[in-house]
């Protein structure tokens, strides 16, 4: 049996993610994991999850800068200080050994190496942070990812495109999803009538598509309906506004996919953006392979 230490910028309570299947996979394995949820700010109180899975261990953590505001070299520095020092106050309890495995989601975690010198050390790279980012800031996004690549034993990536923007400075492995359960053969059924979407909504998504979709059904297949499941993020909330004004579409909070009626449901889209750097370089989104087992 191994430890696991992860680091992510992501709370254990979001829609699941890569971070949150692979600690899962571990777990049920008879490893034992420690997730570093999301960092907070100073002074801002944080709240670990509360979670029946004995094997996951939650720890938090602070940053000094949001890292939309690290491109600068004098922020960069003090943010990594000041998280390094967090991270090991909150080891400190933990009894690390050599033995441990860490595996980083984070870019611009290059420090880890000075707090695992001889641990092994593994980077997962599943998005495409500098085509999104500032111009002003791509040099020092480059700069940290390469930092942290280069420092890693291993470095996984979710797409070729990622592959190929850090293939310069390493030698990366493609990580692709799988599925969390067997998979499940679709039952054909009159009562299927709805499309969904599951996971985050936000900017990500093409919103004139899917009112185009939601008209176009409302006229040629008035008994299909359109179901988004997921958490509103604040950026999407004027277009999902908008989109409320559609009587055949519906929004849900978020929802494991075995608390929804799987056996309504038609098919699932993924009507993300397209010819956007930041969403071409996922090669399959995550929760495909989650849809496609439970017969989608």
């Amino acid at each position: 049996m191994n430890r696991f230490i992860f680091f992510t910028k992501t709370n254990w309570s979001e829609q699941p993610r890569i971070r949150h299947q692979l600690a899962r996979l571990l777990a049920s394995a008879g490893h034992k994991v420690i997730f570093f949820e999301k960092p907070s700010l100073p002074f801002r109180p944080s709240q670990l999850a509360q979670s029946s899975e004995l094997s996951i261990q939650f720890v938090s953590h602070r940053e000094l800068v949001h890292n939309k505001l690290r491109f600068l070299p004098l922020t960069k520095s003090l943010n990594a200080r000041f998280t390094k020092h967090s991270i090991q106050k909150s080891l400190v309890n933990l009894c690390i050994t050599n033995e441990d495995i860490v595996v980083n989601f984070n870019y611009d975690f290059y420090f880890l190496r000075d707090i695992f010198p001889s641990n092994k050390l593994i980077t997962v790279i599943n998005d495409d942070h500098i085509s999104s980012a500032w111009s002003i800031a791509k040099p020092a996004l480059k700069n940290s990812l390469k930092l942290t690549c280069s420092r890693s034993d291993e470095v996984l990536v979710v797409s070729t495109r990622l592959m190929e923007q850090v293939g310069n400075f390493c030698k990366p492995h493609l990580f692709l999803p799988w599925a969390d359960c067997k998979y499940v053969t679709p039952v054909s059924s009159n009562k299927r009538n709805t499309l969904f979407f599951w996971g985050f909504i936000n900017r990500k998504i093409d919103y004139e598509f899917v009112a185009r979709l939601a008209r176009h059904l409302a006229q040629e297949y008035p008994e299909i309906k359109l179901l988004f499941v997921g958490p509103i993020e604040s950026e999407a909330i004027r277009s999902v506004n908008a989109l409320r004004r559609e009587k055949n579409l519906q929004f849900l909070d978020a929802s494991s996919l075995d608390q929804l009626k799987l056996s309504e449901f038609l098919g699932s889209i993924i009507p993300y953006r397209t010819n956007d750097p930041e969403l071409d370089a996922i090669m399959m989104p995550n929760k495909a392979m989650q849809i496609f087992a439970r017969g989608q």
